[in-house]
């Protein structure tokens, strides 16, 4: 019974998988497709475990290094005027901060 939970499970992330992909790509990866690159995903991941612990982390690394260039790139590519996004993000670390304590001072007992 535990068995058949896990595939049931697994199926709903491959069929999940497919269905964002459909909808990211704007209907270009139909979702037959997005089911095999899903499944080959999953069989990638599966034999670069094989190779060791080590190796995997690379690969992840890699991954994430990829992930920040690209974030990094459109970031310059969209050439955002650096004094406004400096002031939001002031802006937004001081709200953060006068919520904690205001979160704080709410949850704090009262005093007799």
């Amino acid at each position: 019974m535990v068995e058949i939970a896990i595939i049931a499970s697994d199926m709903q992330e491959v069929i999940g998988t497919a269905i964002s992909l459909y909808l990211l790509s704007d209907g270009y990866i139909p979702l037959y497709a997005g089911v095999l690159i899903t499944i080959c995903d999953t069989f990638t991941f599966l034999f670069l475990e094989r190779y060791g612990v080590r190796k995997f982390e690379a690969f992840f690394a890699f991954l994430i290094t990829v992930m920040g260039v690209t974030f990094g790139y459109e970031f310059v590519e969209s050439k955002p005027h650096i004094d406004t996004v400096v002031i939001i993000c002031i802006d937004i670390w001081a709200n953060l901060k006068t919520e904690a304590s205001c979160r704080v001072r709410r949850e704090a007992p009262l005093s007799d």
